[in-house]
């Protein structure tokens, strides 16, 4: 049984999904990319963004780590670009 999906939640939510479902249209998995933009998303959330001229570059580079250390920037990076 798969997990439900956790809907996405910033300000962003709707063209995440939007492109999400669109690359997969053309037969793309996209399952590294959506868990990048999913850091994201929680990301945006978390701080309260509330409008898509207040995200910078920086937002961008925040969620490139994770409590551990820093995570590879080849699988998030062109994602969140």
């Amino acid at each position: 049984m798969k997990p439900t999906p956790v809907e996405f939640q910033s300000v962003l939510a709707a063209e995440i999904a939007d492109f999400l479902r669109h690359q997969r249209s053309l037969g793309k998995r996209f399952l590294n990319e959506e868990r990048g933009l999913r850091l994201f998303d929680r990301y945006l959330a978390e701080q309260n963004i509330r409008g898509s001229a207040e995200i910078t570059a920086a937002m961008g580079g925040a969620t490139m780590h994770s409590p551990s250390g820093t995570v590879s920037c080849n699988r998030r990076t062109p994602a969140t670009r």
